[in-house]
């Protein structure tokens, strides 16, 4: 049937709009006919539209609106063209009288007039002024639909909308059919929706030539919607307002002023001019908070301050419309700009900026930078007085500021997330974003971050095609992220505690803190915060309005106010919920009645959507996000006090700082459930694991840069089975870490090979040679060439091996051709496995790796052992090592002496070749050497002449320290650095075993036999050596154990002295009675020691002499008796020798110390030290022989240098500074314990040499016992480390 047929017997045109498409359709199916139900239909509709046409209203029109002045041009322009095109300046009148006129030409009958508004508080407004001037109260013209409220009924012919609602229809309406036009009001301000609209709309009207645009803008660059629809028409009406003078400030006028302080100057000089309501524009809540609170303390008289922003509540909002006395100031956000009209403004206060919402396509974040507004911006706030009387406008900067401002400020689509714009295109199969005809294309760039996200989400594939999930994603009324978090609530079967949070995301939080009573309002919130989550706080919320919800409205706003929550946006959240629950039913996703909030599904669930927004808690407090965000935690946040680990944000706002708000505390192994698509993994350090096997590796995973999993050990084999085999045959069986235990088919060729390369590599480590067996890879390709290439582990080795047959078994085992390198002669027999010192046999070990704490030579000593030892075996090593450690001694002795040693190799050898390798061990080999070093050269050459410690490591020994249970203790190539720090733990072991049974007490002769020089005991698996000796208890003597030789050497010596007194008791009182001159050498001694020291000192002395003391030797009893009977004979006398040398010794020391007093301070100071050195209580015992018959000759030589000093103390002065290093280094060699007997001796040696050192330098004329030179003590000092 042709269309002039199906026009004929049905006259679609006389139907609603609406109908008109489903019963073409209808009749095109039916070949011409309709069905009994499709012709109700047809009939209905005509009989609709037909009632709807006799009831049209006739408006009428105020001519006093300038819109309405053009109103014949108008209705002729929108007859004529689909797109009209009408600027209106502000108070023109086009948001209310446009849909009249559109009344007035028949529309709004077969179809719907649509008007859409960007907010819906102006929607409201615009509604409900139409009523009031259109006719017909009873039944208004006119309906609202905004979210969660639609008041469109059968009787309305004009549909205000916001612009977000009008896209939902498009949804389920493509064509728009139930409109007839459609009214785009505000399109200035560009708005993602508007845009999208605009774009839209562009499409459509080919298709439906019926439909009439209109587009109604401030006078903002019509041109460009014109262009953007074939050069539409344009219609530009002036507004209804007086003249606005602009006031700018200038730049002097605004410095060191703050922005509230600048406003009440501004408020002060217009009240002054005259009085009236003035609209301050400020950038946000925080700035309309700070200038209330300094404008309440200005004093300025009647003034009343209001807010206004879209976070206030709608009562709160509707103070601005009340009635009032004196002046009021609005301070308002940008909202006052072209929303919302404010009435009875006589003056605005512009401070020139704004917070504009900026997505960073770069780091994925919406921003809200407070910015310069544009001029068209600051031409719409002026526009905000004069309405009722000339107006004035002051500017807060000045006016060439605002020249270099942009004319327009770019539009929302090219500043914010195109997420939600592509997930709706796709769905709706609109096409790509980049096809779509808006007015301004995104950057590519912009799109490919809203496609990124998109991928995140898994709404799209790599391929941007729209995915299952993604359709499920786009039947949500939500932010993709937040629809994707419902979906994985779903699946953590948690829905009914992540439904109430998704939706007061999609709403507004229903907290309310009014300025003035903010304190009590959060105390009242209190009780819904969560210990780890923010977002839980709304599920808390939830669970207390559910029994509320189902009250009377007077009860639910009764609770509400009480606990400070706004009464509407409880409403608004209620209505996003119900939304939601429908959308859940339909896709067949299961609530719970049960809502729980304390468990961890809720945020992972978060995780789902928010996977940009995770970050890590930093050691510098700050928070490392995705993509390199450093973020810190908004100011609001109640988990400031203790910020978690890890964090998820539903939003990370860029101000000031980029901050992280509404967040939840997670655990990183949360993230990778979501992101498995998204992750980056690393696998480090791969390596072999002897314990498992196999190979394994480090994974790293990272998620945007984000590190989330730092080092997870994981099996490698599957990942990277070549490089698995390469690293097992290398690192595994050639390393020799293979662990053949319960693998008994592996130990069969696995085992010998081991042994064989250990015996192999034991000779290297010996010789220090690298040339003796093959390296690793030369064993791996062995064994490569002999197991399949698939085997990379030892489960696969094992299972081969099950079948293997036994010809491929026996050629894994390996022979000494195959890992010897060649078969040159090693001499490992002169590199020991152990070392006797002693009565102890001493384990080696050896170690070929210069660089390394143990390389060389290393001896294990049970610490029992310790305090036994002494260095001189260790310095000779091992046989093997001797002739090199030779060679390097040589290099270390001073130049003149080593030039005498050229070539070194040779005179190391002829040396050793001197030495008596009997006495290897027992003798201090750097002596025994320089020794015969002497005789090779001819030149004297002393131990301290060898530099030891400038020796490479490995020619000192390394000495190991263990316990009783084989640990270490410690380990160093200095004996003495270990006997001082393991002194505490040597001794503790060796008093818990030692056998004291030949220890004794109160002896006063000697009637306990022969006493033994050493008694051997074994304590801690080693042979200790422990010397009985006699000890002083002043009235008799005892037998103690001691452990070293020197401690008992000391001890000894004086329980000798103390058993002689004790044994000749006449004699010594006799000493003590009858020595002549005692009493006057007692009173020249009573300024150093009392009589009883000096006397006690003589004795001591002369039982030395007498009795040739000290002797350790001296332990027989016959002995003993024999020493006595004859020492006795010559007691008397030599104790008053020593009676009679120590008086004149005394004599002239007091005599020197006081001629001291009139010489130079340095000097006498100097004198009086060298008199302390010389004369102190003992020094008749501690003074050598020599020395003590040479203190009148050091006396005599100070004499002369006092002499001297008197006449010339500059000169003196001069000679002293030859000798204060040496005087430094004697003081600290007295401050020295010397426990080694030969350092003793050579400090003994020093400290006299340094005397007559003295008399060479202050008194030449005395002859010195031997030549002595600076540099020759100064050597001796540095080889006792007193320098």
């Amino acid at each position: 049937m042709s269309s002039k047929q199906l026009n004929s017997d049905f006259d679609l045109s006389l139907c609603m709009l609406e109908d008109r498409a489903p019963l073409a359709h209808k009749l095109k199916t039916g070949k011409g006919s309709l069905s009994v139900k499709g012709l109700q239909r047809y009939k209905l509709s005509q009989a609709k539209l037909k009632k709807r046409v006799q009831n049209h209203p006739r408006p009428s029109f105020d001519t006093k609106l300038p819109i309405n002045q053009r109103i014949d041009e108008i209705k002729s322009t929108i007859q004529e063209n689909q797109v009209t095109i009408i600027c209106g300046e502000t108070g023109s009148g086009k948001s209310t009288q446009i849909p009249k006129i559109c009344l007035e030409l028949g529309y709004g009958a077969a179809g719907l007039i649509g008007q859409t508004q960007p907010r819906r508080i102006a929607a409201r407004s615009i509604a409900s002024r139409l009523n009031d001037e259109l006719p017909n109260k009873e039944h208004p013209l006119t309906g609202y639909k905004i979210r969660f409220s639609d008041t469109v009924s059968e009787s309305s012919r004009i549909k205000v909308l916001t612009d977000g609602m009008l896209l939902s229809e498009i949804e389920h309406d493509k064509a728009l059919t139930k409109y007839e036009i459609i009214i785009i009001d505000e399109a200035h301000e560009r708005s993602l929706n508007i845009d999208f609209l605009l774009g839209f709309l562009k499409r459509l009207l080919p298709k439906r030539p019926e439909l009439k645009l209109i587009i109604t803008s401030a006078t903002i660059d019509p041109e460009s919607f014109a262009r953007h629809f074939n050069n539409a028409p344009v219609i530009e009406v002036s507004g209804r307002t007086y003249p606005v003078e602009i006031v700018y400030r200038s730049e002097t006028e605004l410095e060191n002023k703050s922005l509230a302080q600048l406003i009440e100057q501004a408020i002060r000089d217009l009240i002054a001019f005259e009085p009236g309501d003035i609209l301050v524009f400020l950038p946000g809540e925080q700035d309309i908070r700070e200038t209330q609170k300094h404008l309440d303390k200005s004093h300025i008289s009647q003034l009343e301050t209001t807010p206004l922003y879209a976070r206030l509540s709608n009562d709160e909002q509707k103070r601005i419309f009340t009635s009032h006395t004196g002046i009021r100031v609005v301070l308002a956000t940008n909202i006052a700009e072209t929303s919302l009209t404010v009435p009875g403004i006589r003056y605005v206060v512009d401070c020139g900026t704004a917070r504009i919402s900026r997505f960073n396509t770069g780091r994925g974040i919406q921003r809200l930078p407070i910015e310069a507004i544009s001029q068209a911006s600051a031409k719409q706030r002026a526009g905000r007085c004069g309405r009722t009387s000339n107006g004035v406008c002051i500017r807060l900067y000045s006016q060439i500021d605002h020249d270099n401002r942009p004319e327009f400020i770019e539009a929302e689509i090219l500043r914010t997330s195109l997420a939600s714009v592509i997930l709706r295109m796709e769905s709706q199969h609109l096409g790509k974003l980049e096809n779509f005809p808006f007015m301004e294309l995104p950057s590519e760039r912009a799109i490919r971050n809203g496609q990124r996200l998109l991928i995140e989400l898994g709404a799209l594939d790599e391929h941007q095609s729209i995915t299952k999930l993604g359709k499920k994603l786009a039947r949500f009324p939500l932010d993709p992220r937040l629809a994707r978090i419902v979906l994985a609530a779903d699946e953590l079967s948690c829905l009914e505690s992540c439904l109430p949070i998704i939706a007061a995301l999609a709403s507004r939080d229903p907290r309310d803190a009014p300025e003035e009573l903010r304190q009590l309002a959060n105390e009242k919130h209190k009780k819904w915060t969560a210990k780890n989550s923010e977002f839980a706080s709304f599920a808390m919320i939830w669970r207390d309005w559910l029994p509320i919800r189902k009250l009377g409205q007077s009860k639910q706003r009764a609770w509400c106010k009480a606990n400070f929550l706004s009464w509407i946006r409880m409403r608004e959240w209620s209505d996003t919920m119900n939304q939601l629950e429908r959308t859940c039913k339909d896709l067949s996703l299961t609530i719970s009645q049960k809502l729980s909030i304390d468990n961890n599904e809720l945020e992972q669930a978060l995780l789902a959507g928010f996977l940009g927004n995770i970050a890590q808690l930093n050691e510098h407090g700050e928070y490392l996000g995705t993509r390199g965000k450093k973020l810190l935690l908004h100011p609001s946040s109640r988990l400031r006090a203790t910020p978690p680990k890890w964090i998820v944000a539903a939003d990370l706002v860029d101000t000031s700082r980029l901050y992280a708000r509404t967040i939840a505390r997670i655990e990183p192994e949360w993230i990778e459930r979501w992101s498995s698509h998204l992750v980056k993994k690393q696998y480090l350090d791969p390596h072999w694991s002897k314990s498992r096997g196999e190979v394994i590796a480090y994974e790293q995973i990272s998620l945007f840069g984000l590190i989330i999993v730092a080092k997870r050990r994981i099996s490698y084999r599957r990942i990277a089975p070549q490089e698995c085999r390469e690293l097992f045959l290398m690192s595994g069986l050639a390393a020799g870490q293979i662990e053949v235990k319960n693998q008994g088919r592996i130990a069969k060729f696995y085992t010998p090979n081991v042994k064989l390369a250990a015996k192999l590599e034991s000779e290297e480590q010996k010789t220090r040679r690298r040339d003796i067996l093959v390296d690793d890879q030369v064993v791996a390709e062995f064994y490569g060439s002999k197991i399949p290439a698939h085997i990379n582990c030892v489960a696969t080795l094992n299972s081969w091996l099950t079948n293997a047959t036994a010809t491929e078994q026996s050629a894994l085992l390996m022979s000494e051709d195959d890992l010897r390198v060649s078969d040159q002669n090693t001499n490992i027999d002169r590199f020991p496995e152990r070392l006797q010192i002693g009565n102890n046999q001493l384990a080696l070990s050896y170690h070929f790796e210069p660089g390394h704490p143990n390389d060389g030579v290393t001896i294990s000593l049970p610490s029992s052992l310790l305090k036994q030892i002494t260095e001189d075996p260790l310095l000779w090593l091992v046989p093997g090592l001797l002739i090199e450690k030779a060679i390097a001694l040589i290099r270390t002795l001073p130049k003149p002496v080593r030039r005498l040693c050229a070539p070194a190799p040779d005179t190391a050898n002829k040396a050793i070749a001197l030495l008596n390798m009997d006495q290897i061990n027992k003798v201090n080999f750097n002596s025994e050497f320089a020794a015969a070093v002497t005789q090779v050269i001819g030149t004297a050459v002393v131990a301290t002449d060898f530099e030891e410690l400038a020796l490479p490591a490995h020619l000192r020994m390394n000495i190991r320290i263990f316990n009783d249970q084989g640990e270490t203790l410690g380990c160093s190539r200095s004996l003495a650095e270990l006997q001082s720090s393991l002194h505490t733990e040597s001794t503790a072991q060796i008093q818990q075993v030692i056998d004291r049974s030949i220890e004794q007490t109160d002896i006063t002769n000697w009637n306990f036999g022969d006493l033994p020089s050493e008694l051997i005991s074994e304590v801690g698996g080693a042979n200790i050596a422990f010397h009985p000796a006699l000890v002083d208890k002043r009235n008799s003597v005892a037998i103690q154990l001691f452990d070293t030789v020197e401690i008992a050497e000391k001890n000894h010596h004086k329980g000798l002295q103390r058993l002689i007194c004790l044994s000749l008791s006449k004699q010594t009182k006799y000493l003590q009675q009858k020595l002549v001159g005692l009493e006057q050498t007692a009173l020249l001694y009573a300024s150093i020691g009392s009589k009883h020291e000096l006397l006690e000192d003589i004795v001591n002395s002369t039982i030395d002499k007498c009795f040739e003391l000290p002797d350790f030797g001296l332990r027989k009893s016959t002995d003993f008796s024999e020493r006595l009977h004859f020492g006795k004979q010559s007691m008397v006398s030599v104790a008053q020798k020593f009676c009679d040398q120590a008086g004149q010794h005394l004599r002239a020391y007091q005599t020197l110390r006081n001629q001291l007093d009139e010489l130079n301070t340095k000097t006498a100071r100097d004198i009086r030290n060298q008199l302390a050195y010389l004369v102190f209580p003992g020094f008749i015992r501690h003074t050598p022989e020599l020395a003590f018959d040479r203190l009148p000759i050091y006396f005599r030589g100070i004499k002369i240098r006092i002499e001297r000093a008197s006449y010339a103390p500059d000169k003196d002065i001069g000679k002293l500074k030859e000798i204060y290093a040496l005087m430094d280094a004697q003081e600290l060699g007295f401050e020295t314990n010397w426990d080694a007997p030969e350092q003793a001796q050579n400090f003994q040696k020093f400290r006299w040499l340094l005397e007559e050192y003295r008399l060479s330098v202050f008194a030449q004329e005395i002859r010195t016992i031997e030549k002595v030179s600076a540099n020759q003590l100064l050597n001796l000092a540095k080889s006792l480390l007193l320098l």
